[in-house]
């Protein structure tokens, strides 16, 4: 088998037909060279040059595997230069797009946890509507999504994390407050603060229709911790997701009669082929038993 630094000298020598020359390029003496050239020939069977009183030429044999050993030296230059890139890169960077209403207190640990084990990924946190999550991995703005939606396009390959009920948030003196259920016709009546994020209309819609409970709409808003703050003080309840973290003061208790229910997923678009290193922490994200954690 012929080794790297015998295919160099040998490329070199055929390029400059000079033994001097080629040994000052090759950095050894000409001794050395010599004895590289002769060690080539007794493993490939035959003289690879022609060597005369001031000439040096390419044997038959010589002309005939230099333009493989070139091609083979190229390829080793080309891998060693390609490790070198890899050694020195960039983690990827794996855009993650989360579901504005899932929780960062139950999302945040298990993204770290995972990237933490693969030296080689950063995160990059999108924060959105589901839908919009939902739009944007198709889009290819996002590497992987993470929400709930009623249901998805064929396009999108979804894996369950957990399954969470969706609840009233009252505060800690309202009459409901110390049942373990409400049913859905208790809340006439009430007024009604409105997260402007949350998903739960469509997932009402998608698994008991139409909505028929009489509300006063208080205050609607897009910021989580303004709508608990104004529970907190009694201007009204909220429906949120059992799982979410709540303010002091705050007493969730689950819908029933109907109860209504989120599924929050890990999403991907179906096909896309995603780098290596993003693609060990999606399979590390879906070994996570997500249940034990929300409920721990």
């Amino acid at each position: 088998m012929l080794e790297t630094h015998e295919i160099r000298y040998f490329v070199v020598l055929a390029r400059e037909l000079h033994f001097s020359r080629a040994a000052e390029k090759c950095c050894i003496s000409q001794p050395a060279l010599t004895r590289a050239i002769r060690k080539m020939e007794a493993k490939l069977g035959g003289l690879l040059f022609d060597r005369r009183p001031g000439i040096v030429s390419l044997t038959e044999l010589g002309q005939t595997i230099l333009p493989r050993l070139e091609m083979a030296l190229a390829e080793i230059q080309q891998a060693k230069t390609e490790a070198a890139a890899l050694a020195t890169a960039k983690p990827a960077t794996a855009r993650i797009g989360v579901m504005c209403t899932s929780g960062p207190s139950h999302i945040v640990p298990v993204l770290i946890s995972c990237a933490d084990r693969q030296d080689d990924v950063a995160l990059k946190i999108i924060e959105a509507r589901a839908a919009t999550v939902v739009d944007r991995l198709l889009a290819g703005d996002i590497d992987i999504g993470i929400a709930a939606w009623p249901s998805y396009p064929p396009e999108i390959e979804h894996s369950a994390c957990y399954t969470e009920r969706y609840a009233i948030a009252v505060p800690e003196s309202h009459v409901l407050a110390p049942l373990d259920t409400v049913p859905l016709d208790q809340l006439a009546g009430e007024t009604y603060l409105e997260r402007l994020n949350c998903e739960f209309d469509a997932h009402f819609a998608s698994q008991v229709g139409e909505w028929t409970v009489d509300m006063d709409v208080g205050i609607s808003s897009e910021l989580e911790d303004w709508i608990q703050c104004l529970v907190a003080h009694g201007r009204g309840i909220a429906i949120v997701p059992e799982f979410m973290p709540v303010m002091a003061g705050i007493r969730l208790v689950p819908l029933d009669g109907p109860s209504i229910s989120r599924t929050l997923s890990i999403l991907t678009a179906r096909g896309r082929r995603l780098a290596r290193p993003i693609e060990r922490l999606l399979a590390d994200l879906r070994s996570v038993d997500w249940s034990r954690r929300v409920r721990g």
